[in-house]
Formats: structure tokens, C-alpha cells, sequence
């Protein structure tokens, strides 16, 4: 895009793509070096905070969140709420039948259902069996949780990646 000299310092309005900017002033004296230095750094100045202005609003542009903001992808984002609350109800219902079983068994081997000699197994498989069983609980819960949030990060990328590329492209 070329601009005539009297537009120098002004916003002017990029006829192809809509972005407005501030003209940088190029007309440079070569008698007088300072000039020349002072109009480089003010054109760098100018180009620069386009470039941030570009670089701020693609990130606000992008900084939905993608749990409720998710237009593009709908039925990902309910799946991924499925999941969500799949793993919650499956690990709350594995803690209870562990409390059950952890609870239920040493007193059924006290009242004598298993016998005197299982009882010293029963108790031994309870105290280290349950413990086990919920750290295997949980994670299995935390890397439910952490593909389910993979998947959001992805999301989130990519609506991070069009937001930027729609951006750069106006400039261009």
C-alpha cells in the first residue's frame, strides 16, 4: 500500500483488508542524519505497537474459555462433559463398594462367616488390599481427568491458532 506524504502520522484505513494503522512518515532528509535516526525510530515505534495492538487482540480474542464458549466443536464439548461426569459417578460408586468391602469383610471374619484361620487373611488383604485398590482409584481418576483437559487445551489451541491467523491475515 502506498500513501501520499500528507497522510504521514495519520490512521488511514487499509483499502484490501479493513485494518487501520498510523501512516509512518518516510520522508527522510539525507542532509540531516538525526532527522533520518529520529523518523527510523519513530516508524519502528509505530510498527511495533501495530504488532502489539495485533498480538493483544488476537489473545483476547482467543481467551474464551472452551467450556461453555465452544461453538465450533458442540458435540466434542459434550462429550467431553459426558466423560466429566461419567468419571465422578464411577469413582464415587468404586469408593463406596470399597468402603462396603473394606468395612464388611473384617466383620463378617470376626463373627466367625470365613472361618479363624481366614480371618488373619481377610485382615491382611483389607488393610492392604483397600488402600491399593483406592490409589488405583484415583489414578485412574486423575488420568480420566487429565485426557479430558488434554482435549480442551487442544481445542483451545486451535481456536488460539485461528484467532491469530485470522488476525495476520488482515494485516497481509
Amino acid at each position: 500500500m502506498q500513501l501520499p506524504a500528507s497522510l504521514a502520522g495519520k490512521q488511514v484505513e487499509c483499502p484490501s483488508c479493513g485494518l487501520t494503522i498510523i501512516a509512518p512518515d518516510l520522508s527522510l532528509d539525507p542532509a540531516e542524519p538525526d532527522s533520518v535516526k529520529s523518523k527510523t525510530l519513530k516508524t519502528a515505534k509505530v510498527v511495533s505497537s501495530q504488532i502489539f495492538d495485533v498480538a493483544k487482540a488476537a489473545a483476547n480474542a482467543s481467551n474464551t474459555p472452551s467450556r461453555t464458549s465452544n461453538t465450533r466443536y458442540p458435540n466434542l464439548s459434550a462429550y467431553i462433559r459426558f466423560l466429566e461426569m461419567l468419571t465422578t459417578i464411577s469413582f464415587w460408586i468404586m469408593v463406596a463398594i470399597l468402603l462396603i468391602v473394606g468395612v464388611s469383610y473384617p466383620i463378617l471374619s470376626i463373627l466367625g462367616i470365613f472361618g479363624p484361620i481366614n480371618l488373619l487373611v481377610v485382615l491382611i488383604q483389607v488393610c492392604v488390599g483397600v488402600p491399593i485398590a483406592y490409589l488405583l482409584l484415583v489414578i485412574w481418576r486423575m488420568v480420566c481427568n487429565a485426557t479430558t483437559e488434554a482435549m480442551r487445551v487442544f481445542i483451545d489451541i486451535e481456536q488460539n491458532t485461528r484467532a491469530i491467523s485470522q488476525l495476520t491475515s488482515k494485516i497481509d
